[in-house]
């Protein structure tokens, strides 16, 4: 079964002069039935990336802080939400953090399939490292 999908990486910059929020175009716009799902780069276990789904809560003594993410036709954002000041979190949580974006053709969305297992999204889809293009943020 050959599959047409896309596969993104981003590294995303949280910061308050862009509201802790990122915003990448999809060139060209992907279909309305198209699903799209969002990885974040959690950590690295023994030389293997560990990839979890958005969205994904971190607690801190402050409160809680939440990556997500939504998109439309035309792009996608990754962003921060909080119960407390992002000013006060680690720069190792908002800065240079890697995500996988992988768009998933709509008629294939509903197949009985963990979307939140990025290596068996990966392997439905049949695409590997060098199927992963790298995207950059809207000026």
């Amino acid at each position: 079964m050959n599959i047409v999908g896309e596969v993104f990486e981003v590294t995303a910059n949280f910061t308050a002069q862009n509201n802790y929020q990122e915003v990448f175009n999809f060139t060209p716009p992907i279909f309305n039935s198209d699903v799209v799902m969002a990885y974040v780069e959690w950590e690295v276990q023994g030389g293997n990336v560990i990839w979890r789904p958005l969205p994904q809560t971190v607690l801190f003594e402050e409160g809680t802080m939440i990556y997500n993410f939504d998109f439309s036709r035309v792009d996608f954002s990754l962003f921060l939400n909080s119960n407390f000041n992002l000013a006060n979190v680690d720069n190792s949580w908002t800065r240079n953090q890697k995500f996988r974006i992988i768009v998933i053709p709509g008629e294939f969305a509903g197949a009985r399939l963990d979307l939140s297992d990025y290596n068996a999204v990966m392997e439905y889809l049949g695409k590997t490292e060098k199927d992963i293009k790298t995207l950059y943020p809207k000026n």
